[in-house]
């Protein structure tokens, strides 16, 4: 239970960085 608990919190940190991710690749892909 530890471990599913640990998979979800890691998911849920790691949501806005993918977030802030993807909008920083879209701001220097051109048009």
């Amino acid at each position: 239970k530890v471990e599913f608990a640990a998979k979800i919190i890691i998911g849920v940190l790691a949501i806005p960085i993918i977030v802030a991710i993807l909008e920083s690749l879209l701001e220097l892909m051109p048009g």
